[in-house]
């Protein structure tokens, strides 16, 4: 009897996406070779948690943790490596070129199948800007939660101002009221967000009004000043800020995807059919560095919550 073939797949990036793949392929098959491949530290994390952990809403760090590499190693024969960035792809020998973050030292793998779940990116302001402000932060993975949480614990660290009206601007404002911090929300438009209709996003501002949140509407952020204590906006107002959080979006994490030669969709997310297949046949992706077609519609769409 001939065996049957095992396969070999590669899962690029190790979070929410990479993770959730790799284990359901674990569980269709027993006998493929399953590695990730993870540029920062951790894997399989609940990213919604964090802003309330931040708040300490959410009490333990360990809550937030769902599948260590240890355990997607153990419980699911998944192989992981972390503080690894696959720097290159070459999709007609099937072999990507890895780095190790910590030794940097290279690698080479081979793959039958390849998933891209790189995810995205945090927009920031401009360095311009950045440079002249003290303890600017985004809150894109653990490592920056836990910057921020360190800097949160100083007791020094009392006026917080986040730049941003989308969902985790939101969500870490409300959080840090109820930690007692006094916190100011910067809005570049007349209302928090955007994708709700006016009625509903303005039940959220009455909501954060009440719990002490303080939001100025149609500022932007011109630069830091006093020792990037102080923040100068666009209306010539100047507001203390002991830290600044920017929340003002996200970008599919697309670069890798563009060296391969993927195709990009108008959304500049990675295109991909029904089956989360992309332009080449033996890579798929999904996630936030996609771009779909709606399942309605069937137009151009992409999800991203930030």
């Amino acid at each position: 009897m001939e065996k049957t073939k095992t396969k070999k797949i590669i899962v690029v990036g190790g979070v929410a996406l990479g993770a959730t793949v790799a284990t359901r392929l674990r569980k269709l098959n027993s006998l493929d070779e399953i590695v990730i491949y993870e540029k920062d530290g951790f894997t399989a994390y609940n990213a919604c948690s964090m802003p309330y952990y931040l708040g300490n809403v959410v009490t333990s760090r360990d809550d937030i943790m769902i599948n260590t590499p240890a355990q997607l190693s153990e419980k699911h024969n998944v192989k992981v490596l972390i503080n690894h960035q696959v720097m290159s792809i070459d999709p007609e020998k099937n072999e990507i070129t890895i780095k190790d973050l910590l030794n940097q030292k290279e690698l080479i793998d081979h793959y039958d199948f390849l998933i891209m779940a790189t995810g995205a990116r945090a927009i920031t302001l401009s360095s311009s800007i950045t440079n002249t402000i003290d303890s600017i932060y985004t809150l894109r993975n653990v490592e920056d939660m836990d910057q921020l949480k360190t800097q949160l614990e100083n007791p020094n660290t009392k006026k917080i101002t986040i730049i941003g009206a989308g969902a985790i601007g939101l969500e870490v404002a409300d959080s840090l009221t109820d930690d007692g911090k006094e916190v100011t929300l910067l809005v570049r438009s007349n209302r928090v967000l955007n994708v709700l209709d006016e009625d509903l996003a303005q039940k959220v501002e009455t909501i954060l009004t009440n719990n002490k949140v303080k939001i100025i509407h149609n500022v932007e952020v011109v630069q830091g000043l006093s020792n990037g204590k102080k923040l100068k906006l666009s209306n010539e107002q100047e507001i203390e800020s002991d830290l600044t959080l920017t929340a003002i979006g996200i970008v599919p994490e697309t670069e890798l995807a563009k060296m391969t030669g993927l195709a990009i969709g108008t959304t500049g997310g990675i295109l991909i059919n029904e089956y989360c297949q992309t332009s080449i046949s033996n890579i798929y992706a999904g996630g936030d560095v996609v771009e779909y077609p709606h399942l309605i519609s069937k137009h151009p769409a992409k999800i991203a919550l930030a």
